[in-house]
C-alpha cells in the first residue's frame, strides 16, 4: 500500500479524485509534534510500502525559485531557532532517497513555526543552504525512518519567505496543492515501480 500523506486536508483533497486503487490519502497533523505522531500512528496501524508526503512551502528568496512551482525534496535540514543550539547526537538532516521522476530537486528547511521576518529569512537560507521552507517534512520523514519506511516528498511553492509570507500562502495554497496533486498523478506509475522492486 502507498499512502499519500499532507499536514492538513486541503492538501490532501486535491488527490482524493485521482489516487487509484491502493493508495490511500490522510491528513496527519499541522506542525512538528502533531506531524509526528501523527504519521507514527498511521504507520502503526496501516504498515504502508511507501509514503509520499505532499505540502506546500515557502521559498527563500536566494534560491531563485517562483510560487507555483514544484519540487521533489532529496534533503530536508531541521532548522535551530535564533539563539539556540541543538544537543549531540540529536538527528538534525535526513536525506530523502525516494524522489519521484521528472521533478526538480530542493533541499528543505524545517522551522518550529513560519518565518515573518525578511531579515530571519534571509539569515535562515544562508546558514542552512535550503532552497525551501516547511513546518512537517522532517518530523514526518523521520517517523518514516524509525519505522523503515520508504519516504517521497513533493512540495509546491506558494509563497517567499519572509513578512508577505503567509498572505502570499492564503492566496496560493489552494491551486498550488492541485499542481502538486497533479505532479504526483502523474509519477504514480514510477513509484509503483520503486515498490513492487
Amino acid at each position: 500500500m502507498i499512502a499519500i500523506l499532507g499536514a492538513f486536508w486541503p492538501e490532501i483533497e486535491p488527490l482524493l479524485a485521482i489516487a487509484p486503487k491502493g493508495v490511500t490519502c490522510r491528513a496527519v497533523g499541522v506542525g512538528l509534534v502533531e506531524s509526528a505522531l501523527g504519521t507514527a500512528r498511521f504507520i502503526e496501524r496501516e504498515r504502508p510500502e511507501l509514503v509520499i508526503f505532499v505540502g506546500t512551502a515557502g521559498a527563500f528568496t536566494r534560491a531563485g525559485v517562483a510560487i507555483g512551482e514544484v519540487y521533489a525534496v532529496n534533503r530536508v535540514v531541521l532548522a535551530e531557532p535564533p539563539a539556540a543550539q541543538f544537543p549531540e547526537p540529536m538527528p538534525r538532516e535526513l536525506s530523502l532517497r525516494v524522489q519521484l521522476s521528472g521533478l526538480p530537486l530542493a533541499s528543505v528547511a524545517t522551522t518550529l513555526g513560519i518565518t515573518s521576518s525578511d531579515g530571519a529569512a534571509e539569515e535562515l537560507a544562508l546558514r542552512l543552504g535550503c532552497d525551501l521552507e516547511h513546518l512537517e517534512l522532517f518530523a514526518v520523514a523521520s517517523a518514516c525512518a524509525t519505522a523503515n519506511v520508504p519516504c517521497a516528498c513533493v512540495l509546491g511553492v506558494t509563497n517567499l519567505v519572509g513578512s508577505d509570507g503567509r498572505a502570499q500562502w492564503a492566496s496560493n495554497h489552494r491551486h498550488v496543492s492541485a499542481r502538486v496533486a497533479d505532479a504526483v498523478r502523474l509519477a504514480l506509475p514510477s513509484i509503483r515501480d520503486y515498490v513492487v522492486k
